[in-house]
């Protein structure tokens, strides 16, 4: 039983190491799920990733809502997602294990990212910083 699926945006890359998110389509709700390819793997045939981790999922939107893809942030050792869909998600960049993740309200207004740029998390000096396409304020 195939479930329709598709790549979000660009991968990330460090050391020899690739992540990237990708949104599963299933019973009306979208589940984004990140993936980590290592190449040095000896355990996974070629193309198969060393791990995958479920990081959240929503509502489906209404297909003329969806313009932007959500990105990854490699932040220390942790992969950061921000949902744009009302949550954070921080799982350990080795392994998969979910290490942290909040729910923020959304706003009320209207998407505060009409042009459907990428908004993702920002890691700087030891903090994370997200400003959700849904949100009212950066966190």
């Amino acid at each position: 039983n195939k479930v329709a699926a598709a790549w979000e945006g660009a991968p990330l890359v460090s050391g020899r190491r690739m992540w990237a998110v990708y949104a599963r389509y299933e019973g009306g709700r979208v589940v984004h799920v990140a993936a980590c390819y290592d190449p040095a793997d000896a355990e996974k045939p070629p193309g198969r990733p060393a791990w995958t981790a479920e990081l959240c999922d929503s509502p489906l939107p209404p297909a003329d809502r969806r313009t932007r893809q959500e990105l990854l942030t490699l932040a220390g050792r942790n992969l950061v997602f921000c949902s744009n869909n009302g949550a954070v998600v921080a799982v350990d960049a080795l392994t998969g294990k979910r290490a942290w993740g909040f729910r923020y309200a959304r706003s009320r207004k209207a998407v505060n990212n009409p042009t459907g740029d990428p908004a993702p998390a920002v890691a700087f000096g030891g903090r994370v910083f997200v400003a959700p396409a849904d949100g009212d304020r950066v966190f």
